[in-house]
């Protein structure tokens, strides 16, 4: 009760398991004033990430985070999600090393990203 901030991690879920995701929207509710972060990997596709976003709304997320930004050529999903969901972007990862490869998620620097790994593929 003395803390400022406690981060809690639950474990991954599939977006299409109801039951699961139910089971996650109930621990989530008992959590008064928190700030809930969808964790999405930019090397997954597109039309998935957005399928998720949807599924996911069931636990009230405010921001989003991408991981694996390292793996992918084409970040452009992003853009794909952000405007599906109306939420910042909040953090990126780019490798394994933590917290090194964790970054804040600056807008214009994230749109240098974008452009250059779409420049990249051109």
């Amino acid at each position: 009760q003395d803390k400022e901030v406690v981060f809690v991690d639950t474990a991954g879920r599939p977006s299409a398991n109801t039951r699961q995701l139910g089971e996650l929207q109930d621990f989530l509710q008992v959590i008064p004033q928190r700030l809930t972060f969808l964790v999405l990997s930019c090397s997954t596709k597109s039309s998935d990430l957005l399928q998720a976003v949807r599924d996911f709304q069931v636990t009230e997320y405010n921001q989003l985070i991408f991981t694996k930004a390292d793996e992918t050529r084409s970040l452009g999903t992003i853009l794909n999600v952000v405007e599906e969901t109306g939420r910042a972007v909040a953090y990126l990862t780019t490798g394994q090393n933590v917290p090194e490869d964790i970054m804040v998620a600056d807008p214009q620097k994230l749109a240098k990203m974008i452009l250059g790994a779409m420049g990249a593929m051109e």
